[in-house]
């Protein structure tokens, strides 16, 4: 596709078509695979579920917002499942 976008005019069309048709490629191929989890949980909870002591976690955090005193919500996923 490169070669005939780079063999068109750069006012027509085909250079367009080409020159979107690649992008659209890139970007489809470049996008992430791993789906986050999200949970609303209390604060102890999340602590207990997403830090063990003994550091084999399973999970990895991506994001957490606090919502009230007590409540998270937390971004994640599972570690085992994206190797």
């Amino acid at each position: 596709m490169y070669y005939f976008k780079e063999i068109s005019d750069k006012n027509s069309a085909d250079y367009t078509i080409y020159k979107l048709l690649m992008n659209s490629l890139y970007g489809r191929f470049g996008m992430s695979t791993i789906v986050e989890s999200h949970e609303i949980l209390d604060g102890t909870i999340a602590d207990k579920k997403f830090h063990s002591h003994e550091g084999t976690n399973k999970f990895v955090v991506t994001n957490t917002i606090k919502l009230s005193d007590t409540d998270e919500l937390v971004s994640y996923y599972n570690k085992k499942k994206y190797r």
